[in-house]
């Protein structure tokens, strides 16, 4: 792997989890809210032995998909955790990696300038066309 691919992926992995992590607390908050909703229709709903079914359906769904979210979340949040702890860690990283792109576009944009013997250049650029040359400017 390149460094820019290092820095890219670390950078992506850091993301995933912050995503990772705002996304399992959010289904946990619906999952939350959605019981409340389907606990409180239980409470104040008279029905019969169909309807009662009908509601507690719903409510095995429901019981279902939070565990679901906790346990997504409860996987994810050391490594939350572990960034909140290294608060700065993300703009160091973000930082660290414009240096690389950077380091890498000058890298790609780099030229020698022969000062004695710019003929072997000029051969090898004829032979492989590929080694950017720029002209010497001196007067001898």
């Amino acid at each position: 792997m390149t460094a820019i691919e290092l820095s890219d992926h670390l950078y992506s992995a850091i993301q995933s989890v912050r995503d990772g992590y705002l996304s399992a607390s959010e289904k946990l908050k619906y999952f939350d809210d959605e019981y409340n909703d389907l606990t409180h229709a239980l409470e104040l709903t008279k029905f019969d032995r169909e309807g009662g079914h009908q509601l507690a359906q719903p409510l095995q769904t429901n019981r279902i998909n939070r565990r679901r979210a906790k346990e997504e979340k409860e996987l994810i949040q050391p490594l939350y955790d572990l960034l909140r702890a290294h608060n700065g860690l993300v703009g160091d990283l973000s930082r660290a990696t414009a240096k690389v792109h950077s380091a890498a576009l000058r890298q790609s944009k780099r030229t020698y300038i022969p000062r004695v013997r710019a003929d072997i250049f000029k051969a090898n650029y004829l032979m492989y066309g590929s080694i950017q040359l720029t002209q010497t400017m001196s007067k001898k």
